[in-house]
Parts: C-alpha cells; structure tokens; sequence
C-alpha cells in the first residue's frame, strides 16, 4: 500500500511538474554514477603494486628542508636528495634495502646505430632489485645491477634493441648529454602492467655517479632522487616506527 501510495505520488507529480521531475531524476542518477565511478577510481589506485612482492614493505622516503640560516625551506615531497639513501643504510642497518630510482633524459641504443627516442632510461642502486622483485624473462634478476656498468631492459625495450627478449650479455650504449657509456645487460624483465613503476632501462648507479658532479652528490639540497626503502619481512621495524627515527638537523 505505502509503495503505491508513493508511486502514485510520483505519477502525479510528473504529469503536473515533467520537467522539473526529469531534471530530478538526471541529477540523482548522475550523483550515483559519480559515485560509483569515484569508489572504482579509488579501488583502482589502491590495488595499484599490490601484485608486487612483499608490496606491503616497500616504502618511498619523503625529505622535506628547513634551513632558517640560508632562508631556504622546501615542502614534503617524494623526492629526496641523493645522500639520503647512504644515509639510510647506516642509521637504520634494520632495514631490509634501500635503494635510489633516478630518472634522466638518458637515451639507450645499440654502439653505432642511433639510439632509442623512448627515453625511460633510470638510474638505481643494486638493492632496486631486492625491493622490486621483477618477474626476469631472461637472465637473473637477483645481483643483476651489483655489478658495475651493467643494465636491466624491459622486454619492450630488448626487442626493440635487438629483436628478441634473449639479451642477456648484450651490450647498450647510454648517452646522455654528450657523455656515453656501454654497459652490459644482465637480465631482461616484464614491467609491471598496474604498477607506478614505468621503465626502458634500469642502469647501475655507477654510470649516473660518474656524470654527477661531485657538489650535487654530497649536497642534502638538490632534491631530484626518488628513494625507496624495505622494511624488515620480521616485522622488526615498522613504518610507525621507522618515521621518527631518521632526521638530519
């Protein structure tokens, strides 16, 4: 009785107002598609990494600077400078890895042929591999970047390079602002499809510290590196735990 009474009520009020209950009606149903499609959104960025390995320990580190003396403060942001990670490893040894991912204008190709203009070229520490654990399709991931002068393509890339994803012991020449250098390819990898990880090249730290200028090096003020860290598997060091215990004064 009550639903017909209503629906009798909605009857009469759309032969006498049309207008008005149509436009009613369009603005409830776009409310409830935006917010269906808001909570899609929000699950989807949520899920993102969450097929990664041990996903729930990997951390990205945060600086912000604050020097009255020198007038110079810089906001909280996900970008750290390059000292950070060395830094890291000394005063909290608890974590499992740290790593820096440094982003470039950096171009990769074959010696002697033009290179790639896909750029995607990163520089980063050996433990990226031990945050990251990528799934290798050629090659072994673990210990890939420890040594000096190596790389890890992505599949896309290692085709591209040389027509097959079977480049393990290959050699890529990097170039990057009139500066080359060769380094040999120790693993090939898919790159994460729902991941914030986007790359062509990952590239052992030495090739970009040997570019660096030894002042941004050392300096805490150039901030431009993105730094991850791992926390313990143990549960050891928790991230509540593991904020307040890193400040540089």
């Amino acid at each position: 009785m009550t639903l017909g009474h209503h629906l009798g009520g909605i009857g009469r009020a759309f032969a006498r107002y049309p207008w008005h209950v149509a436009l009613s009606i369009a603005v409830l149903t776009l409310g409830l598609t935006c917010f269906i499609a808001a909570g899609l959104f929000a699950r989807y960025v949520a899920s993102f990494d969450s097929t990664l390995p041990h996903s729930d320990r990997i951390y990205v580190v945060y600086q912000s600077i604050d020097l009255p003396a020198n007038q110079l403060t810089l906001p909280l942001s996900a970008r750290t400078s390059v000292p950070v990670a060395e830094r890291l490893r000394l005063e909290v040894p608890e974590l499992d890895a740290v790593a820096r991912f440094m982003g470039s204008s950096a171009l990769a190709g074959v010696p002697g042929a033009e290179a790639l203009r896909d750029g995607g070229v990163f520089f980063v520490d050996a433990d990226f591999t031990k945050i990251f654990a990528l799934h290798a399709v050629a090659g072994e991931l673990e210990g890939s970047l420890a040594r000096p002068q190596t790389a890890v393509l992505s599949a896309d890339t290692a085709t591209k390079l040389f027509g097959t994803d079977s480049a393990v012991g290959k050699v890529v020449t990097i170039s990057r602002q009139g500066r080359t250098a060769d380094v040999t390819v120790t693993a090939v990898v898919d790159v994460p499809a729902h991941s914030h990880l986007a790359f062509n090249v990952l590239c052992s730290w030495d090739v970009f510290a040997a570019w660096l200028p030894q002042g941004v090096a050392a300096t805490w003020i150039a901030v431009s590196v993105r730094t991850y860290a791992l926390l313990p598997a143990d549960g050891s060091l928790t991230a509540r735990a593991f904020n307040p215990t890193f400040f540089v004064s």
